[in-house]
């Protein structure tokens, strides 16, 4: 038995959100290519 408090979690939607809330977004990675280097210093990835 866990006394650990049960956390209750609630979805909204990104379009209900306001400026100044804090708040976790999870997403999944679908495809991901790993970074390269461009035409300059800087290295370039892609998440998609």
């Amino acid at each position: 038995m866990s006394l650990a408090p049960i956390t209750h979690y609630v979805h909204t939607p990104l379009n209900q959100l306001k400026g100044g809330m804090t708040v976790n977004v999870y997403g999944a990675v679908m495809f991901f290519k790993p970074s390269y280097l461009s035409r300059g210093t800087v290295k370039t990835s892609s998440v998609d």
